[in-house]
Formats: C-alpha cells, structure tokens, sequence
C-alpha cells in the first residue's frame, strides 16, 4: 500500500482529543467542551436554557480533563502530539448536533498555529453548519450538508 507510506507519514491519528461536558442527567446534551490547553467552548443557549451553574461546568470539566488526559496517553501510545504548526489539519467528526465540540477542537488546534484547518463531517444538523461558519479555514461536507449544499 504504497499510498499508506506516503499519507502515513503525515497522519497524526487521534491527536486532537475534545471532551464533552455532559448536562447532568441528560450526557449527551453538550452544556460545553473541553480540548487540550485549557480550551473550553460552552453552549451558552443550553446553559441558559436549563439554568446550569458555574459550579456544575466546573466540577464536569475537572471530570473531564482527567479523562482527557487519560485517552491522549491512550491514544498516542506514550508519544508526543504531533507538531501541527504550519500544517494543513484535518478535523473529522462523525456529524455535528450541535458543533460545540467541533468548535473546541478548532479552537485547541489552532493555538498550534497550523496553516489550515479544514473540518471535515459527513452529516449535521443545518445550525451547526451555520454555526461552523467561520470557524475553520476550510470544511468537507459529504452527505446530508444543509440546504443548497
């Protein structure tokens, strides 16, 4: 696999690592995210909306930055992160609810300062494009983009 050779040279694999922060009772509602280098990009309409203190966001994102940090030592296998400056990123998500952890790993890699960060998800929710927006240098869209995609 000769295009393996070439493309594995420059993989970094799972070195971008994004946690949730989960609404207490209901996880998989994002009241925020947490990357790498402190970066934390919350959902201020869900915060609002159900009336979420400092408090909660606190003791979840402590939570969250143990497991953080475990899964980047789990995933790169003891090695150092990959050097991303000056490199086009490539960001990939399974899809956007609400592209809150799509914007934190932007976030965490562009103090890297890599030349291009390109966004990269097959299916989402059309605010969460919306949303996307600017945030990125670039995006891939494949299958259920929003409309005139």
């Amino acid at each position: 696999m000769p295009a393996w050779g070439e493309l594995g040279a420059h993989y970094a694999g799972r070195d971008v690592v994004v946690r949730k922060l989960g609404v207490p009772g209901q996880p998989e509602l994002a009241m925020g995210v947490i990357a790498a280098g402190g970066v934390r990009v919350l959902n201020e309409a869900v915060m609002g909306r159900l009336h979420i203190s400092a408090e909660v966001i606190e003791e979840a994102a402590e939570r969250e930055r143990v497991e953080l940090q475990r899964r980047e030592q789990q995933y790169r296998g003891g090695r150092a992160g990959a050097e991303l400056t000056g490199r086009t990123v490539v960001l990939v998500d399974d899809g956007l609810a609400t592209g809150t952890s799509m914007r934190a790993a932007v976030r965490g890699v562009r103090t890297a300062q890599p030349e291009k960060i390109v966004v990269a998800v097959p299916v989402g929710a059309t605010e969460a494009y919306q949303d996307l927006e600017g945030v990125a240098d670039d995006e891939v869209r494949h299958l259920l983009a929003g409309p005139g995609r």
